[in-house]
């Protein structure tokens, strides 16, 4: 008795010649189906394929990051859904952000905003952050945290998002002065707490009054 995955790998076979994945379909079994996508969408170099695979867990997005490897196309980073993934793939990949004009020439608004955003971060340059609407905040965290600079912070208008960029660039770049920037008395003594760890200074711990910290 052979399960539904093994007869389709008998009955399919996925090394062979497959016509931009329409073989792919003959596979019962989701997650096999799924790597058929893959697989071609990388043989093929062709990411179209890749919003074919539908199983959850970033399978989609692994499918896009892998032609993007296999293409050295940085754009097609811009297709991954989860930013951290995106990111990584983005930073392997960085020649087409080098030039942020080269962001304008994509249409989707979405993937445009995805450029400029992976540009300043490549780039260090919060200036482009200006460009993305309503994920500016977003990126000058980003920029911020990836140069170390927490004066960059300074440039977010929402007061949350401020503390929260302060606390983790503070952390990373390991400077408790950023901290004094925060008015909130937690939020300023988390940031001096997760600066503390960072350096593992306990000495930063006699600046932190409140009991539950």
């Amino acid at each position: 008795v052979f399960s539904s995955g093994c007869t389709d790998f008998i009955f399919v076979n996925p090394n062979d010649k497959i016509d931009s994945g329409v073989a792919c379909e003959e596979f019962t079994d989701a997650g096999s189906r799924d790597t058929c996508f893959t697989d071609q969408a990388v043989k093929e170099k062709k990411d179209v394929l890749c919003e074919r695979v539908q199983t959850p867990e970033g399978q989609r997005d692994d499918c896009y990051a892998k032609v993007a490897a296999t293409t050295k196309d940085g754009f097609t980073c811009l297709k991954i859904e989860d930013s951290t993934k995106q990111f990584a793939c983005a930073d392997g990949l960085p020649e087409k952000f080098r030039d942020p004009k080269t962001c304008d020439s994509l249409g989707d608004t979405v993937i445009r905003d995805a450029c400029n955003i992976n540009a300043a971060r490549i780039l260090k340059n919060p200036a482009l952050c200006y460009l993305v609407g309503d994920q500016k905040n977003a990126c000058l965290s980003e920029v911020a945290a990836i140069s170390n600079n927490p004066d960059t912070c300074e440039l977010i208008d929402s007061s949350d998002a401020k503390e929260g960029c302060y606390i983790a660039t503070a952390a990373r770049a390991k400077n408790s002065g950023a901290c004094q920037k925060i008015v909130s008395t937690s939020a300023r003594e988390s940031c001096l707490l997760a600066v503390a760890v960072s350096q593992a200074h306990t000495g930063l711990c006699n600046a932190i009054q409140t009991p539950a910290i």
